[in-house]
């Protein structure tokens, strides 16, 4: 049973299965930040057909869409990942607390991440060992959910 209640139902046993686990995408994906989620159109309105929202064309438009983002993503993240190794190294101890901080948030599943983060446990910074401790914690965790 979901953690969480939608306002008001589709009508539609389905839809409804579907909302929850697009919502539990979401949150997962993005915790503490998604503020709401709206349905619109007919489903929304409860003047649904048997071939409401369903539509071919649509779906291909947003397969096509969805593949888009996800290539910006997976182009953004890399860069990110890039950046983020790189910033455990430089000499400002705030600076590589920071990074290690963001490698929790973004939550790269790699050996080349984890190492950086436990080498950063040796760091002389408090700060920055917090940092990564917290980060790898947390990135353990999740990887046990991903499993």
């Amino acid at each position: 049973m979901p953690d969480f209640e939608l306002y008001d139902r589709t009508g539609n046993q389905g839809i409804d299965t579907l909302l929850y686990s697009l919502v539990r995408i979401y949150e997962a994906a993005f915790p503490g930040r998604v503020r709401g989620h709206y349905l619109i159109g007919s489903h929304a309105e409860k003047s649904a057909v048997l071939a409401s929202d369903i539509n071919l064309a649509e779906r291909a438009e947003l397969r096509e869409l969805c593949r888009k983002v996800l290539g910006f993503e997976n182009h953004f993240l890399a860069a990110c990942r890039g950046f983020l190794l790189e910033a455990l190294e430089w000499p400002a101890a705030p600076r590589r607390a920071q990074a290690a901080a963001w490698l929790g948030e973004v939550q790269f599943y790699d050996p080349e991440i984890m190492a950086a983060l436990e080498a950063c446990l040796e760091d002389p910074d408090e700060a920055v060992r917090a940092a990564a401790e917290k980060t790898l914690e947390r990135l353990k965790n999740n990887e046990i959910l991903l499993s």
